[in-house]
Parts: C-alpha cells; sequence; structure tokens
C-alpha cells in the first residue's frame, strides 16, 4: 500500500479532495491542519500548511517525520509567468527553484543555494504519468515546465519580466514548490508539483487571484485525484 502526502498552501487548494474523501481531521494551528484517509489501494494525508515557504518546509518536515511517505505531492494555484501561459492553465512542474534567492557573492547561479542544484528536480516518471493525465482533461491547456517559487506574490509586470529573463524560464510563480522539493531532497523522497493558474495579468493580479483562485485549485486538484484513481 502506497503512502501519499498532498500539501496545499490554502483551503480553496484543498477542498476538492475534502468532497470526495472521508477525512479524519488533525488541528496543529490556524494555518496548519492534515488529514487522513485510508483505502484498499493508498493511505492518503492531505495537509493545508499557509502560505510562503517557511510554512511548507515546517509542514512537510513534520508530517515527513511523523510518517515518511513515498510520494509528496504539492498542489494548487500560481500566476502566470511565460507568455504562453493564461489563467485556467495546468501545469505540471518538471522542477522548482527560488526566485528570491541570491548568492551570486560567492560564484552561485542566480537562485541557487549554497549546497543545492539550482534546480530541484520533480520525479520525472510520475510528472509524465500526471501530464498526460492534464492532457487528457485539459488539452492543450496542460503545459510541463519548470515553476518558480518565492516570499513574494507577483503582482507587478517588473517582477514578472525579472522572473522570467534572468531565470530558466519557468512557466508560472507560486509560494512554496521549491521549499517542498528542497525538503523532499534532503529526505531523498520523490517530489511532483501540479498547479493551475489562477492569474496572468500582474497588474490585475490581485482581482484575478481572488475569482479565479478556486477554479486554480480544482484544476490541480482534479489531476491528483485523477493519478489516485490508477494507483494500484
Amino acid at each position: 500500500m502506497k503512502n501519499i502526502l498532498i500539501i496545499c498552501a490554502m483551503d480553496e487548494e484543498i477542498e476538492r479532495f475534502k468532497e470526495l474523501f472521508d477525512f479524519k481531521k488533525q488541528t496543529i494551528s490556524s494555518n496548519f491542519q492534515y488529514y487522513d484517509v485510508t483505502n484498499n489501494n493508498y493511505h492518503l494525508r492531505l495537509a493545508k500548511c499557509g502560505i510562503g515557504k517557511v510554512q511548507m518546509a515546517l509542514t512537510a518536515t513534520y508530517l515527513i517525520s511523523q510518517n515518511k511517505p513515498d510520494l509528496i505531492i504539492n498542489t494548487g494555484s500560481a500566476g502566470a509567468v511565460a507568455p504562453n501561459v493564461e489563467r485556467r492553465d495546468c501545469i505540471v512542474a518538471t522542477g522548482a527553484f527560488y526566485h528570491d534567492v541570491d548568492m551570486t557573492a560567492f560564484d552561485y547561479k542566480l537562485g541557487q543555494l549554497a549546497g543545492h542544484k539550482l534546480i530541484f528536480e520533480t520525479d520525472q516518471q510520475i510528472t509524465q504519468e500526471l501530464f498526460n493525465l492534464a492532457k487528457k482533461q485539459f488539452g492543450d491547456h496542460a503545459k510541463k515546465g519548470l515553476v518558480a517559487t518565492g516570499d513574494a506574490f507577483v503582482s507587478n509586470n517588473d517582477l514578472k519580466e525579472k522572473i522570467y529573463s534572468k531565470f530558466p524560464k519557468p512557466l508560472c510563480a507560486e509560494m512554496e514548490g521549491a521549499a517542498l522539493a528542497q525538503v523532499a531532497e534532503e529526505f531523498k523522497l520523490p517530489f511532483v508539483e501540479i498547479r493551475g493558474i489562477s492569474d496572468d495579468e500582474p497588474n490585475d493580479a490581485a482581482a484575478q487571484f481572488d475569482s479565479t483562485v478556486d477554479d486554480a485549485g480544482l484544476i490541480a486538484a482534479n489531476v491528483a485525484i485523477d493519478y489516485l484513481s490508477n494507483l494500484k
């Protein structure tokens, strides 16, 4: 039986899972809750970590130390960065990196932390399986590529253009994925990430996010749920 850990940042991003599964809830803090369910094929732990890299790293480390998973999945919303990405697209990450890290004074690449590669890669086999499922659901609105992470909501064109031009061409930006990927790397655990696009115009990003975040969370969750339904 597989042991699966899914982590999202916000309530809007976990609602679809809660609708489909009969979870038992545990509350650690107002930001951090997790839910458990077991069926014949897997044990699923679903966590809401709260927004940002620290919240994600805290939640992931706590839950991994409690019950080491076979796979970690990050789902949720993100803002478009690449020109060909638009609202309600589904992004399956091939890897994640930090857009707010700068150790270039010590001859590291922009975004690279000491002791790590620039890009934290996802599990490529499962990533391809997820992309195939996303293509079936969303056609050309399913895209596969890099995701940028930072403790900033991208709400101006200058930041969006910097992220796209200074780094290896990410499709979208969010606030947790690379932190989870780094934790997964430290524990030698496979990690994948799925994001629905909530906003594609930085100057109107907050309003777009508010109106689309539910849809974005649903898009990403549905791909993960399809993956779970195929587990044997």
